[in-house]
């Protein structure tokens, strides 16, 4: 891994652990969310979607679906 690539990633991670700490996520979640989710804007979509109750159906439907679902 080169230099500018760790530097982003480290930036990557930074802001995203900024933004999941004040919705209580600990590092598990993101850990997973990260092993599991490539795109990175999908992953700071989903920290935005974080709250009680979490809304699983929404998070996991692809954007097509949910039209689908409200026709």
């Amino acid at each position: 891994m080169s230099l500018p690539v760790a530097a982003s990633v480290a930036a990557y991670g930074s802001a995203l652990g900024v933004l999941a700490a004040p919705k209580g996520l600990s590092w598990a979640p993101l850990v997973l969310m990260n092993l599991s989710i490539f795109a990175g804007s999908a992953q700071f979509v989903m920290v935005e979607m974080w709250f009680a109750p979490l809304p699983i159906v929404e998070i996991i439907l692809p954007p097509q679906s949910s039209i689908c679902v409200i026709c």
